[in-house]
């Protein structure tokens, strides 16, 4: 059970990295959460849980925000 509960903060923590990352993008091309989800076709709710570190994005929404953020 152990292993599991490390499997899992290590896992929360690899998204709370992703969102604050997402989030230095976003200020970096000063946009907000809205601007960012009309470059790339998401939704601005995914946006916000891929922000706030809640989520990942798949492989696929990967790339579109790489594209839209150039990085």
């Amino acid at each position: 059970m152990d292993n599991m509960n490390q499997i899992h903060n290590a896992q929360n923590e690899v998204k709370a990295l992703f969102g604050r990352k997402l989030k230095a993008a976003l200020s970096a091309k000063s946009w907000n959460q809205s601007d960012l989800a009309k470059a790339t076709g998401l939704g601005r709710d995914s946006i916000s849980t891929y922000v706030r570190g809640l989520t990942m994005p798949d492989p696929k929404n990967l790339k579109k925000l790489a594209e839209a953020l150039e990085v």
